[in-house]
């Protein structure tokens, strides 16, 4: 499903919102009987039934406020905000009977959501020269639920049992610039930096991982040569 709208604050001011929302379900069940011979005693004759099923949905919301200019219509000013988030549920299920009997059941509940906040600005000195810059944060957190259980003893299997959180955190910032040159020269110079903090932690282990922290910076460079109506060689 998805719904746009779109409102128009002022003439240089407008407000742009979308919304989209899907997923899907899967369901498997298997059911088999076996014969096994050994060739020194009597046949064996047990069953095993399988079944999985798993879930999964997601969701998007954006919205952006955008502030042009009456002294140039090429400059602006935009300011972004998303939130995602999905909910994904996974069942296993195996049974045996007749031979090794075991009974295990699986779950893994898994949730998810985004923030997404950002900032870009064009401003154009003149026709040949173009600056643009802007900002993005994203603050990315993720849980997974998961317990395996014996189902045929009551118990739980402590070491396939948990809540794992992780959480990931990007800051990054950008300035580039586009100078138009004769003879259909163009040249694009700038520079980007990037910052990540990766951290998590499992709640009944007590268990923190190490955060990773790591940053980058990125310069670019690009010369191009635009070849008759459609074609630029850079």
């Amino acid at each position: 499903s998805y719904i746009d709208a779109y409102y128009e604050i002022n003439p240089q001011l407008n407000l742009l919102s979308s919304f989209w929302y899907g997923g899907y379900g899967h369901n498997q069940e298997n059911d088999l009987d076996y014969i096994m011979d050994d060739l020194i005693n009597d046949e064996y004759y047990y069953t095993s039934w399988q079944n999985t099923a798993n879930s999964d949905t997601e969701f998007e919301w954006t919205t952006d406020l955008v502030k042009k200019f009456l002294d140039n219509e090429d400059r602006e000013l935009r300011f972004a905000f998303q939130l995602g988030g999905h909910f994904h549920d996974d069942l296993s299920e195996a049974l045996q009977l007749g031979y090794e009997d075991f009974d295990i059941k699986n779950t893994n509940l898994g949730t998810g959501n985004t923030h997404t906040f950002q900032m870009d600005y064009v401003h154009p000195f003149s026709k040949n020269l173009k600056i643009e810059m802007g900002s993005k944060y994203v603050d990315r957190m993720i849980a997974a639920d998961y317990e395996t259980t014996d189902a045929d003893q009551d118990t739980i299997f402590s070491n396939l049992t948990d809540v794992f959180n992780y959480q990931q955190t990007v800051f990054a910032t950008y300035i580039s610039s586009n100078l138009q040159l004769p003879r259909d020269f163009s040249l694009v110079f700038g520079a980007r930096y990037e910052g990540t903090e990766i951290s998590g932690d499992y709640e009944i282990k007590d268990d923190i991982l190490e955060k990773n922290v790591y940053h980058n910076v990125l310069p670019s460079f690009v010369i191009s040569k635009k070849i008759g109506f459609s074609k630029t060689l850079k």
